[in-house]
């Protein structure tokens, strides 16, 4: 069941492209693969669709909805409490401390020549596995490793595929898009 949603969304993310060609193309994806990206985090974290698009309207990112609805779920808490103090100002990693969720729980296993997670990787590696809840994040480490856990996930692709489409795309919201094209081609 869980596949053949999938698989109708990514449909919708197709149609998206034939209908907003130029929206689609331009960074940032607009309207429909904004949309399609929002629709896909809702299905994955198990939201309704409105859900996710009233999360994007309050001054956040759509690749920070992912990362809202991560920390929410793992943390037991409403989408509410999260976006709340991200909008106080506070950074990602000290929203997660507060909820009980260090930097262990954003990694995800990568090569050591994974682009844009690069740094970040290299980091975990200096650091023995009972040391990572010491471990810092900056927001986009964070915001980025939420996001290739999802659309990996989501999409069932590799992390690696995901952070190449990353580079190549520049966003999130379009490598969604991008690699939604190429598993219907």
């Amino acid at each position: 069941m869980k596949a053949t949603i999938r698989a109708v969304l990514l449909a919708g993310i197709l149609g998206a492209a034939s209908v907003f060609p130029a929206a689609a193309q331009r960074a940032g994806g607009g309207g429909g693969a904004e949309r399609a990206f929002l629709r896909g985090a809702a299905e994955y974290f198990q939201i309704s669709e409105e859900e996710a698009v009233i999360l994007s309207q309050w001054r956040l990112a759509e690749e920070e909805v992912p990362v809202v609805l991560f920390l929410a779920d793992r943390g037991g808490v409403s989408p509410d409490v999260v976006v709340a103090q991200r909008r106080d100002g506070t950074g990602w990693l000290p929203i997660a401390r507060t909820l009980g969720i260090h930097a262990g729980d954003f990694h995800v296993d990568l090569p050591q020549n994974s682009g844009g997670l690069a740094s970040v990787m290299n980091e975990y590696r200096s650091h023995p596995t009972a040391r990572w809840h010491q471990m810092d994040l900056t927001d986009r480490d964070v915001t980025a490793l939420v996001n290739v856990r999802f659309l990996s996930r989501y999409l069932e692709v590799s992390p690696q595929e995901v952070v190449a489409a990353w580079g190549e795309e520049g966003s999130f919201v379009q490598a969604f898009f991008a690699l939604g094209r190429r598993a219907h081609r």
